[in-house]
């Protein structure tokens, strides 16, 4: 009798997923029902619990009913706040597919085996345009993340409107405005106080990068807390401006050939004559609302500015911020790592070493840290500690396999591709 149900709300998910195809051609129809039904079946599982909402907008496949019900109450509850935010009275038009994945396995399969985020979404999945979020239970604030994503591919939709329609490129979201709007949307007021603390702080440290290079970046930098911070706090203070809601959608759906910059100012015509005037006035209302003392500092603040000198060159200055956190809060293994660069790049690779070990003991998965392990053992002549520890950085991210390889029946490592890994480290190489 379970086995049944289970097959009849199988049928049932098959039809909500083609629901929006009944206006298309017959070919066209049969073609999309297939692809609806051959990914939906990809997330089936006998230990899998279903739901969908009435107006068949979202699909969640998790662990348990409850779950289920909750992410698709969840999705709906965002889209509407992401569509009145944004003044947009477009309708939902096609299902989503939400899947938790009980393992990491699982998850990698679905995927990219490289993939570093245990959540993530899709306008196009399986080069079909079917939109998919992955989830891998057990995320650390999954619950937090998928809100995130949820956001970032609504908004993704409104943006390629067009796209869907008939063009021939899809409209990429701006990074830091995907970032920044999705924890505006979703971050908790804690979160909120955290990112402003770290803001000021690279402020009174003189250390903020200009808005033009946060509005540039098209790729998640290391410095991922900063940014998100960073891109935060711009969408929050131009959300203060008359009439937001609609210049955020006018900024995302104006063509990508306009460029991020030109797409700013153009949405925001009467606040923003250039990036430069914009950044000062964002940065005087950073200074008069947020300004807290160094003393009052979170572990996390201290990190990210310690991260902050280590970027600008000022290792010693990195070295000291970064010490200062991983005393105040041990647990926070980032802390450990800039120490571990810090000294490195200054040439105390004892230091170093010694920084990346309690960074492992915090963060026994961290491949980057167990792979500067094995460069400083490579390059103080201790080969086997080497071997052992870029064995186990492979075993933790598939980019560093290359660096191992067999040699008359042993492991070994490949000098030349651990060699061009630190071109990207040494500034000597």
């Amino acid at each position: 009798m379970k086995r049944l149900i289970y097959h009849i709300l199988s049928a049932s998910i098959v039809l909500a997923l083609t629901a929006g195809v009944c206006g298309a051609k017959p070919k066209a129809k049969k073609a999309a029902k297939k692809t609806q039904e051959s990914i939906a079946q990809s997330f089936e599982s006998k230990d899998v619990a279903v739901s969908t909402d009435a107006a068949k907008q979202f699909t969640a496949f998790a662990l348990s009913a409850k779950e289920a019900d909750e992410l698709v109450s969840t999705a709906r509850s965002i889209r509407k706040r992401v569509y009145a935010c944004l003044s947009y009275a477009g309708r939902w038009k096609r299902t989503t597919l939400i899947k938790v994945f009980p393992n990491e396995k699982e998850y990698r399969q679905a995927v990219s085996p490289d993939c570093t985020d245990k959540v993530s979404w899709f306008l196009f999945f399986r080069e079909r345009k079917i939109r998919v979020i992955l989830a891998c239970d057990g995320a650390p604030d999954l619950q937090a993340k998928m809100e995130r994503a949820i956001v970032q591919l609504v908004i993704a939709d409104i943006a390629n409107e067009g796209f869907f329609r008939g063009q021939s490129v899809e409209e990429k979201i701006p990074l830091w405005f995907s970032v920044g709007f999705a924890e505006y949307m979703t971050a908790s007021k804690k979160r909120r106080a955290a990112y402003e603390e770290l803001l000021y702080a690279a402020l009174y440290k003189k250390l903020l990068p200009p808005v033009a290079d946060i509005v540039d970046t098209d790729r998640m930098p290391e410095g991922a807390e900063f940014f998100t911070a960073y891109s935060y706090s711009l969408v929050a203070y131009l959300a203060r401006m008359p009439h937001a809601g609609s210049k955020f959608k006018s900024y995302i759906t104006t063509s990508m050939s306009f460029g991020p910059e030109r797409r700013l100012i153009k949405a925001f015509p009467s606040e923003i004559a250039s990036l430069p005037s914009f950044d000062d006035a964002w940065q005087m209302n950073l200074a008069r609302r947020y300004a807290k003392g160094e003393g009052e500092w979170s572990a996390q603040t201290l990190t990210e500015v310690a991260s902050l000198y280590y970027e600008a060159g000022e290792y010693s200055e990195a070295v000291r911020y970064a010490t200062r956190a991983a005393k105040r809060n041990p647990r926070i293994a980032r802390a450990n790592h800039v120490v571990g660069m810090s000294e490195y790049k200054r040439g105390n690779k004892t230091a170093a070493l010694a920084a990346f070990d309690k960074e492992l003991k915090t963060d026994p998965s961290n491949a980057q840290a167990a792979f500067m392990k094995g460069v400083i053992s490579w390059k103080t002549g201790k080969r086997n500690a080497a071997i052992a520890a870029f064995s186990a950085a492979a075993k933790q991210n598939r980019i560093y396999e290359p660096i191992m390889r067999k040699k008359k029946g042993k492991t070994d490592i490949n000098n030349d591709v651990v060699a061009s890994f630190l071109r990207f480290t040494d500034r000597e190489e």
